[in-house]
């Protein structure tokens, strides 16, 4: 999906019905190729020596002039158990 939108082709809806035939006839109706302003963001972190990775999510509206407003957020949106200590205590 992200490298036909990539791609600046006008026939995306098309494309999508063709590379995911039956779900995407039923959703094809649902789906737009024109720009919302509206995102969808995940990031996740490792602690310093921990066992556990934290995932955040939110969804934002960006509005003209770059401001912004959160339409959903949570953090945790998931708690994944990662193996190794996470010595490095760097962010994903």
């Amino acid at each position: 999906v992200m490298a036909l939108r990539e791609s600046g082709e006008e026939s995306l809806v098309e494309k999508l019905v063709e590379a995911f035939p039956g779900v995407m006839k039923q959703a094809s109706p649902y789906i737009t190729t024109a720009e919302s302003g509206i995102y969808s963001i995940e990031s996740w972190g490792i602690p310093f020596r921990s066992q556990t990775a934290f995932v955040i999510r939110t969804s934002v509206r960006v509005q003209e002039g770059g401001s912004f407003t959160y339409l959903s957020y949570k953090s945790p949106a998931e708690i994944v158990p990662v193996e190794g200590n996470g010595e490095t205590g760097r962010t994903q």
